[in-house]
């Protein structure tokens, strides 16, 4: 069930965290590559649901970076992370309109000045997009069926099938700041997911939400094999150090004390222990779960030492969950 917390973490999570990142890009992030320019985009500037969400505002020639960005707004509200239903529906309708574009087209690319604009737009709602990657929210299944947002005591939510969302993020990560934007609104949620654990968790209590975090880090990893996939050993070293040097280049000039935010004690930690690591770009992510919880018991600071068989479940769990993810793309 959706934690009664989770608007405000929307919040706390989302309030600052997609304009640092596009700051810290300035002229780092740049990525050239030849893309399936038009395509996708053509085919939603036809689709009578994206005309629908647009409304007054939708043109026929609209470039892409424009479509992109209305529906971008279409679907976000003035406050990071909350939503009225008409927006999450637009979400829901967007997502739904890319993924069938890029099943018809059978490309796995949107354009070029669409990708930021949906990384963003998926990043604003990350409690839902949390949920439906790591698969174990049941409310999230249920609310499949009905193809509607719903609304609870934390806020509205909304919900597209795991294939679909996995494949909208894959077709936009063929930017690696694109995908940062993804994968730094993920870390963010994942390291207040931790901080809501209460000290004296145990069994179910504590695993749920670490494994949870695991999973949804491994269905990026699964992401991120797929973007890469296709590239030579170097692009692929190229795109991946463009990741893990924009997550690096996000965290902020002073780690926040645990006690006073621990959910920002280990998001920034762990962002900065990227600069200058020697471990290769691709295994710093792929323990992210596990650093995750290496963090948060290192801040506590009162004895708490996870139990083994938590890090080997958050290793296993992120490791099996990227294989899945990419079988799927």
């Amino acid at each position: 069930m959706a934690s009664a917390s989770s608007r405000r973490t929307r919040g706390l999570v989302l309030g600052g965290g997609i304009v640092v990142l596009a700051a810290a890009g300035v002229g780092v992030w740049s990525w050239a590559r030849a893309s399936d320019s038009g395509t996708v985009c053509s085919a939603l500037r036809e689709d009578a649901r994206i005309q629908d969400v647009l409304g007054a505002s939708y043109r026929g020639d609209m470039p892409c970076g424009d479509l992109g960005r209305a529906l971008r707004e279409a679907a976000t509200g003035g406050r990071p992370g909350a939503h009225s239903k008409k927006q999450a529906q637009a979400m829901r309708i967007t997502l739904e309109a890319v993924g069938d574009a890029l099943g018809k087209s059978g490309k796995k690319d949107v354009d070029d000045s669409l990708r930021m604009p949906l990384a963003e737009l998926m990043a604003d709602y990350v409690p839902d997009t949390h949920e439906i990657l790591k698969e174990l929210d049941a409310d999230y299944v249920t609310h499949l069926s009905d193809g509607e947002p719903w609304e609870d005591r934390s806020g509205v939510h909304v919900t597209v099938p795991n294939e679909v969302l996995l494949r909208v993020m894959r077709s936009v990560s063929a930017s690696p700041s694109a995908y940062a934007v993804l994968r730094n609104a993920e870390g963010q949620y994942a390291a207040h997911s931790l901080a809501r654990i209460p000290r004296t968790a145990k069994g179910f209590d504590l695993s749920t939400p670490v494994v949870g975090n695991a999973l949804a880090f491994g269905a990026l990893d699964g992401v991120a094999s797929d973007a890469t996939a296709r590239l030579s050993a170097q692009e692929a070293g190229k795109w991946n150090k463009a990741v893990v040097g924009a997550l690096g280049a996000a965290a902020p000039a002073k780690v926040p004390d645990f006690r006073a935010e621990p959910a920002g004690y280990v998001s920034a930690t762990w962002a900065k222990g990227l600069n200058g690591t020697t471990r290769t770009d691709s295994d710093i992510l792929r323990s992210q779960g596990a650093d995750y919880l290496s963090i948060w018991a290192q801040g506590r600071a009162d004895g708490f030492k996870p139990p083994s068989r938590l890090t080997e479940d958050c290793l296993n769990g992120q490791s099996r969950k990227s294989e899945e993810a990419a079988k799927s793309l």
